[in-house]
């Protein structure tokens, strides 16, 4: 804890005791004003502290002794990185965003991308056949700073720069969110008219009405809806908002012939060869099923997911397809909230999946896919079920090579949130090289895969024991991803330090770590400090 803040808080504490002795010579009468004097001193404390935070915070930033943000930044400055990838700059900038205790450097940042611009283009050609690019990234950053005359001269020359080109829709979106998060929503219909790509055109349109709504313009909403009412097949991946809008508008019929008519489309979607459109109208009927429930249609959502469950359920083959797609099913019951129905479909799931899983090249990925499409669905506890029917497939006869059947259990019984019971099947396969090498060697599994699934299910460490003290590039950022996930900041510190990365490398970790302290609040402690003092040696050793 710093001193400041403790005298902060001594403060306060003698500020109390003062107005509690002032309490006990005064009447009754007096009791609300001291009350009122006593929240006045409280409440100037914690701006006291929250102010030396943000100054503490803000000058460490500047100090590359004192967090991974200016060490990186430093080390960026001094390095051929920074010549050869100046754009590299706006990752700095983004990454104090999320903290908006440091703006006046977010500015300084912007500021230096503007100057390098020059650098920029000559070095990535992208930029310079693509100027609009490169200032619509800017603008978005800039937003974020007090500097609101750039902001504006950025915003105009992107504007400029959008008359001047055929800009494609992705960059067209990004500045849509722009004018969205500024609240222009002339400037936003304006753009969206020259989007064709049917998803943005639906998703910023539900928010258009949505706005109109809030403003009273009932006129300019009604014509977006009469406009976005002819998407109906786009507006299936909206079902919640479109449902909400129609509603506010008061639209109901309208809403509930679109969730009637889009249980049509489901289920039609059975024999739709387009997999991406089979998928999408599948995953749907949970949603769909929630608004039937707003809507008082329980009956029409009951019949609909039966027909086409037991449609989906009698096709033969494509087990994992079958598998994935039959949980989204499962939901929408446990939705519906009839029991009897949910619990004669998860008798049916559970054993076409058990099912699929006597076969040793389908083990792995089926119980896999199944363990993180039930968690994705909220189903974990009913999932445990066939995990445990599965940790037993073994117990007669060896069905599934040991290596794979500890592994999938392993991950399976840690995504489910039953660590201890994954750690035993883990604990098996690390007790025993030649299993852990046989599970590497594998052609079901890939090492990176086994790597990537050790750390959703939760094992760290296992995952960091894997790659060694040579890890690729690919590994490292999913590594260090868990450990900044988890707020273990010096061990990701430590093992920057042992992988011995080069000066990108090493760049982008100190800066993933420094917003991962940045996002958590916290402050590099001494033990954190002492390691970064060992690189502030590494790359800066004739410093004083």
């Amino acid at each position: 804890m710093s001193r400041v803040k403790v005298t902060s808080r001594l403060f306060a504490y003698a500020t109390l005791i003062s107005i509690l002795s002032a309490c006990s010579d005064m009447g009754s009468n007096a009791d609300i004003e001291v009350l009122q004097k006593h929240d006045t001193a409280a409440a100037e404390v914690r701006l006291i502290e929250t102010e030396t935070e943000r100054r503490s915070l803000r000058e460490a930033l500047e100090d590359p002794r004192l967090h991974p943000y200016a060490l990186a930044r430093t080390i960026f400055a001094e390095s051929d990185f920074r010549q050869n990838s100046p754009m590299f700059l706006l990752q700095f900038a983004a990454a104090l965003i999320d903290s908006e205790t440091a703006p006046e450097i977010v500015d300084r940042e912007v500021d230096n991308l503007l100057a390098a611009f020059d650098d920029i283009s000559r070095l990535q050609p992208y930029f310079a056949q693509n100027e609009w690019t490169f200032y619509l990234r800017l603008l978005r950053v800039s937003q974020f700073t007090p500097n609101t005359e750039r902001t504006k001269q950025l915003r105009d020359h992107v504007e400029d720069l959008f008359e001047l080109h055929i800009i494609d829709d992705n960059s067209r979106a990004r500045l849509v969110e722009f004018y969205l998060e500024q609240d222009n929503l002339l400037a936003v219909e304006r753009h969206l008219e020259q989007i064709d790509e049917p998803y943005y055109i639906a998703r910023f349109s539900l928010i258009l009405i949505e706005r109109y709504l809030q403003r009273d313009d009932r006129y300019a909403a009604q014509r977006l809806l009469d406009e976005l009412s002819l998407m109906e097949t786009e507006l299936l991946g909206f079902t919640a908002e479109w449902v909400s809008v129609l509603l506010l508008a008061n639209r109901e019929s309208q809403a509930v012939t679109f969730v009637l008519d889009g249980f049509d489309r489901a289920f039609s979607a059975l024999y739709d060869e387009d997999q991406f459109t089979f998928y999408r109208n599948i995953i749907s009927f949970n949603d769909l099923v929630q608004q039937a429930l707003r809507l008082e249609r329980a009956d029409e959502a009951r019949d609909a997911l039966l027909r086409a469950y037991r449609q989906l359920a009698s096709f033969s083959g494509l087990e994992l397809i079958n598998v994935r797609l039959s949980i989204p099913f499962l939901k929408a019951f446990a939705t519906l909230g009839d029991e009897s129905t949910f619990a004669e479909v998860k008798r049916d799931v559970l054993a076409r999946t058990y099912s699929y899983l006597q076969n040793p090249d389908y083990f792995t990925e089926v119980l896999c896919a199944f363990s993180a499409e039930m968690l994705d669905q909220g189903l974990e506890q009913h999932a445990i079920e066939l995990i445990d029917i599965a940790a037993k497939i073994n117990d007669d006869e060896v069905r599934i090579p040991e290596p794979e059947f500890h592994y999938a259990l392993g991950y399976a019984y840690g995504m489910l949130g039953e660590e201890e019971r994954g750690q035993r099947h883990l604990q098996a396969l690390f007790n025993d090289p030649t299993k852990l090498d046989e599970l590497l060697s594998s052609w079901r599994v890939s090492p990176f895969v086994v790597i990537q699934d050790f750390i959703d299910a939760g094992y760290v460490d296992e995952a960091i024991s894997l790659v060694g003290t040579q890890p690729s590039m690919t590994e490292i950022r999913v590594i260090f991803g868990a450990l900044v996930a988890e707020e273990r900041f010096v061990e990701a510190l430590q093992k920057l330090g042992e992988y011995n990365l080069n000066e990108s490398s090493t760049v982008w970790g100190l800066l993933t770590i420094g917003h991962g302290y940045l996002s958590s609040g916290m402050l590099p402690n001494a033990e954190a400090r002492a390691v970064m003092q060992d690189f502030w040696s590494r790359y800066m050793p004739t410093d004083s």
